[in-house]
C-alpha cells in the first residue's frame, strides 16, 4: 500500500514526501524508494539500498 500511493505522490511532483511514506527495511520497497533517491540525487542513499540485497 505505501508503495503505490509514494508512486502517486512521485508521479504528482512531490518525491520528497514520497521518501518520506517508505521504510528501507522492507524490501518491497527499496526498488522505488532507490528510484526516488537517485530522482533526488541521493546517490549514495541510493547505492546503500542496493548494497542490502
Amino acid at each position: 500500500m505505501a508503495g503505490e500511493l509514494a508512486e502517486l505522490i512521485a508521479g504528482a511532483g512531490r518525491p520528497e514526501e514520497a521518501v518520506e511514506l517508505l521504510d528501507p527495511a522492507r524490501s518491497r520497497h527499496r526498488h522505488t524508494l532507490a528510484g526516488l533517491l537517485l530522482e533526488l540525487g541521493r546517490i549514495d542513499g541510493a547505492v546503500a539500498l542496493f548494497r542490502l540485497r
